[in-house]
């Protein structure tokens, strides 16, 4: 089982609040997709579908008739994605989580150390008491690299005032002009 580090700001960022409930949900669906397949933060266009494939019937009240790749270019507007050959790469995904090549690395380690573990458990002349922990605690959801964040001197409402107005523009640019998010 693998598990996705998400920030608990990350609701009420200004980013977030931009791209709206549909593009947030996306987003979440995303981040886990690419922890499960180890991808990297890649989601292939293929995939986008399948990400989104039940949400006529949860967002009965949204923009239902919004194309899923609509909602995806709501991402990559707000800065949450970037558009990349063959899909989309999720913006620091590898700073809050670990690379498939950090996961294949301490999979690698943990079966050594099993092994050791048994080999010297097979071959103990006499009762042992406690080796440690045999697994990895469970993770903590914080960056693993700390960067200033653009938006941490705003107050709530200036993000929100602040995602007001990119919202608008990208319902302009989309021609919506008065279009509720």
């Amino acid at each position: 089982m693998s598990w996705a580090r998400l920030d608990d700001s990350m609701p009420t960022h200004a980013k977030i609040l931009m791209a709206g409930p549909l593009a947030e949900l996306l987003h979440y669906r995303a981040i886990c997709y690419a922890c499960r397949y180890e991808t990297d933060g890649f989601i292939a266009k293929e995939v986008l579908p399948t990400l989104a494939s039940d949400f006529a019937e949860s967002f009965k009240w949204s923009r239902m008739d919004e194309p899923i790749h609509v909602t995806a270019l709501r991402l990559v507007t707000s800065a949450l994605w970037h558009e990349v050959a063959g899909g989309w790469m999720i913006h620091d995904f590898l700073d809050y989580n670990p690379s498939r090549r950090d996961k294949e690395t301490e999979r690698r380690r943990n079966r050594q150390r099993q092994e050791e573990f048994r080999t010297r458990r097979r071959n103990a002349v006499s009762n042992g008491v406690s080796n440690g922990h045999v697994t990895a605690p469970r993770p903590v959801p914080s960056p693993l690299n700390t960067k200033p964040r653009a938006f941490d001197d705003l107050n709530l409402e200036e993000r929100k005032a602040k995602a007001r107005e990119q919202l608008e523009e990208v319902n302009r640019r989309m021609g919506r002009s008065g279009a509720k998010s």
